[in-house]
């Protein structure tokens, strides 16, 4: 078993935390700290650091997302178009011409 010291910044305060991580855990982040070249204690900080940031912002798009009315879908003659009518390309066609030469004849 290992244990960690770490010192969590919090309002130019640190805050003293122990973590125990089990063998392979600590030598993985001991590695993962050599390679950085920062010590075991800023990893961690930094890993969970990130982890907050990531949650925040999450939520945040959550909450925006939520906070938008629901789209209303207007079906033409009460109905949903089939699968054939959805993917009738001349018929798409069709109508772009059709709404083109209606903006150019109210031009």
């Amino acid at each position: 078993m290992y244990i960690v010291r770490i010192l969590i910044y919090a309002s130019s305060i640190m805050k003293n935390v122990t973590i125990t991580l089990d063998e392979q855990t600590a030598a993985w982040v001991r590695m993962a700290a050599a390679k950085r070249k920062m010590s075991v204690s800023r990893l961690i900080g930094d890993l969970l650091h990130d982890r907050m940031r990531e949650a925040r912002d999450y939520n945040e798009a959550m909450r925006r997302f939520f906070s938008h009315k629901p789209f209303n879908f207007e079906w033409v003659g009460g109905r949903r178009p089939t699968r054939e009518e959805i993917h009738d390309r001349a018929r798409a066609r069709e109508d772009l011409l059709r709404e083109e030469s209606a903006r150019q004849e109210t031009k």
